[in-house]
C-alpha cells in the first residue's frame, strides 16, 4: 500500500508539472496568436521547435540513461550531480552552436532567425536541469520537481501576456522564456542538495562510461524528434510562418492527452526499469495496464474532438484563420489512438535494454515518413501536415508490437482493448445528447468531463471490489489514523 501511494503520488507530481507547462504553454499560443496575429505565432513556434529539436538530441538522452541507471544504483548521485553536469554543459553548448549554423543555413527572415536563436539560449538551462530532475525521479521524489517547476510555468505565462500589453514584440517574450528557464535550475539545484552530498571532484572515468552508453539515446532521440517536429519544419520550408502557426495551434489540443499520458509514463518507467531485471514477464502485466490507461485517455479525448473540436478553435485563438482548421484538427486527433498504444510498447523496450530497437525504429520512421511527409505537405499543406502523424505512427505501432511480442511477451489485446472500448461507447453517447443541447462550447467540455470522470471513478472501485469493500477499507484506514 505505501508504494502504491508513493506511485500515485509521483503520477499526480508528473502529471501536475507537465499539466501546467502543457496549460501555460497553450495559453502563450492563443495569447500570441490574438495579440500579434499568426505570423508572430508561426515565427515563435519556428524558434522553439528548434529549441526543443537541440535540447531533445543534447539533453533527453542523458536524462533517460540517469534515470534508469540511477534507478538500479542510487550510491551514484554523488556522482553524477557533478560530474554529469559538467558533461550536460558542454553537451548544451556544442548544442546551441549547432543550432545557430543550422538558422543559419536556412532561408529564414532575419526577424525570425533572430527569435531562434535567443529562444535557442534556453538549452543550456534546459540541459542542466536534467541532472537534478534525473536524481529526483530516480528516487521517485516527484514532487520535487513539481515544486520548481510549476510556480515558475504560471509566473512565466503572467509574464508573457503583461509584457504583451505593455507592447512588448516577440524577441522580448523569447526573452522571457530563456529566462523562466535558468530560474528553474537554480532552484532545483537548491532542492537537490538538500538530497545529496556532491562529489565535487571530476570523475572522468564516470564521464568517459556515459558517453559511451548515451550514443544509443542520443541518436535515438535525435531521429525521434526530428520525426515528431518534421511537419512543422517541412512547413516552415515548403509554407509560411503562418502556416506553420496555424499548424502549430492544431497541435496545441493535443497537448492534454500528451501530458497526461507522458506523466504516467515517466512516473511509472523506474519501476519498469527494475521490473524488467526478472525478464519479459516481469514487464507484461504492468505494460498491459499502462497500454489501457492511455487508450482510456487517448479514445474519448479524440471523440470530443471530433464532436467540439471546431468550436473550441473559434473560442481558444478568436480568429477566423484557426477556426477554419477543424478538418487538420480531426485528422491529427486520429493520431493520438496509435500513439496510446506506441508509448507503453516503446517504454518497454527501452526498460528492458531493448533501446536499439526502438533506435531502429525511428530511423525506419524518419526515412518513410520524412519521404511521405514531403510529399503530402508540398502537395496538400495543412491536411498533408494532418494527415502524416497517422501514417507514421502506424508505421511505429507495427515495429513495437512485432519487437515486444518477438523479445519480451505477448500482449493479451483483449484486455488491453476491453475497457477503452466501453468508455469510448459511454463518452461517444455523451457527446451526441451534448450536440442536442443548445450549451456553450465550455460547459459541453465540462459537463462530459465529469460524467467521464464519474465514470473512471466507477470503474476503479468496481475494480477495486465493489462499494462496500472500498468503503471497509476507507474505514480501516480511517481507525487505524
Amino acid at each position: 500500500m505505501p508504494g502504491q501511494r508513493q506511485l500515485i503520488g509521483n503520477s499526480f507530481s508528473v502529471i501536475l508539472g507537465r499539466l501546467t507547462q502543457g496549460v501555460t504553454s497553450f495559453i502563450i499560443t492563443a495569447a500570441i496568436a490574438r495579440s500579434l496575429g499568426s505570423q508572430a505565432l508561426g515565427q515563435y513556434l519556428i524558434g522553439f521547435t528548434y529549441y526543443f529539436i537541440f535540447m531533445s538530441i543534447i539533453a533527453q538522452g542523458f536524462r533517460t540513461l540517469f534515470i534508469r541507471e540511477l534507478s538500479r544504483n542510487p550510491s551514484d548521485a554523488p556522482i553524477c550531480l557533478v560530474s554529469g553536469t559538467l558533461l550536460q554543459l558542454v553537451a548544451s553548448l556544442i548544442g546551441y552552436i549547432l543550432l545557430c549554423i543550422t538558422i543559419f543555413l536556412f532561408p529564414y527572415s532575419d526577424e525570425t532567425s533572430t527569435v531562434c536563436y535567443i529562444i535557442g539560449l534556453a538549452i543550456i538551462p534546459f540541459s542542466l536541469s536534467n541532472i537534478p530532475e534525473a536524481i529526483m525521479q530516480a528516487q521517485e521524489k516527484m514532487h520535487l520537481i513539481a515544486i520548481s517547476t510549476v510556480p515558475i510555468y504560471i509566473l512565466r505565462v503572467g509574464s508573457i501576456i503583461w509584457a504583451m500589453e505593455l507592447g512588448f514584440q516577440i524577441n522580448q517574450i523569447a526573452l522571457i522564456f530563456v529566462l523562466s528557464e535558468t530560474l528553474i535550475l537554480l532552484i532545483e539545484w537548491v532542492l537537490v542538495l538538500k538530497l545529496v552530498q556532491p562529489n565535487w571532484r571530476v570523475n572522468w572515468r564516470f564521464i568517459r562510461q556515459t558517453t559511451g552508453s548515451v550514443r544509443t539515446f542520443l541518436a535515438l532521440f535525435a531521429i525521434d524528434v526530428l520525426n515528431s517536429r518534421r511537419q512543422l519544419l517541412i512547413l516552415s520550408v515548403f509554407g509560411s510562418e503562418a502556416l506553420v502557426g496555424l499548424f502549430g495551434g492544431i497541435l496545441q489540443f493535443m497537448m492534454p492527452f500528451d501530458i497526461v499520458n507522458q506523466g504516467v509514463l515517466n512516473a511509472v518507467f523506474p519501476r519498469l526499469s527494475k521490473a524488467a531485471s526478472s525478464g519479459g514477464s516481469g514487464l507484461r502485466r504492468p505494460v498491459e495496464q499502462l497500454l489501457e490507461v492511455s487508450l482510456c485517455l487517448a479514445v474519448p479525448y479524440v471523440i470530443g474532438l471530433f464532436f467540439i473540436g471546431k468550436e473550441l478553435l473559434a473560442l481558444v485563438y478568436q480568429n477566423r484563420e484557426f477556426a477554419d482548421t477543424s478538418i487538420p484538427l480531426s485528422l491529427v486527433a486520429i493520431s493520438l489512438i496509435v500513439i496510446a498504444l506506441c508509448s507503453p510498447l516503446s517504454q518497454a523496450l527501452v526498460a528492458g535494454g531493448l533501446e536499439r530497437i526502438n533506435l531502429r525504429e525511428v530511423i525506419v520512421n524518419a526515412l518513410i515518413g520524412g519521404i511521405i511527409s514531403i510529399v503530402l505537405i508540398s502537395r496538400y499543406q495543412l491536411i498533408g501536415a494532418a494527415l502524416t502523424p497517422i501514417i507514421t505512427a502506424a508505421i511505429s505501432l507495427s515495429q513495437f508490437a512485432y519487437s515486444v511480442h518477438v523479445r519480451l511477451f505477448q500482449v493479451n489485446l483483449w484486455a488491453v482493448i476491453r475497457r477503452p472500448l466501453f468508455v469510448g461507447g459511454f463518452m461517444l453517447l455523451v457527446f451526441m445528447g451534448l450536440q442536442q443541447l443548445e450549451q456553450d462550447v465550455l460547459l459541453k467540455a465540462a459537463m462530459a468531463t465529469g460524467l467521464y470522470s464519474l465514470l473512471i471513478i466507477g470503474m476503479g472501485i468496481h475494480l477495486l471490489g465493489g462499494p462496500n469493500i472500498v468503503l471497509a477499507k476507507l474505514l480501516t484506514k480511517y481507525q487505524k489514523s
